[in-house]
């Protein structure tokens, strides 16, 4: 779900960066290191950034 809403249309800039953070780093980044309860929080982060950002009516989300 995560990947598709990233693909799609009016997606959340700051949804971007905090996937990029997540992943950025190879198995020495935050996915890898940051343990389960620090990722799953992560995930409900972006999952709440991308749900906003296709339902603003915000330009800049478009």
């Amino acid at each position: 779900m995560i990947a598709r809403d990233l693909c799609g249309e009016g997606v959340s800039p700051r949804a971007v960066i905090l996937v990029d953070r997540l992943i950025e780093g190879g198995y020495g980044g935050a996915l890898y290191v940051g343990g389960p309860d620090w990722v799953r929080r992560e995930l409900g982060r972006i999952r709440f950034e991308l749900a906003a950002g296709a339902s603003s009516g915000d330009p800049e989300a478009e």
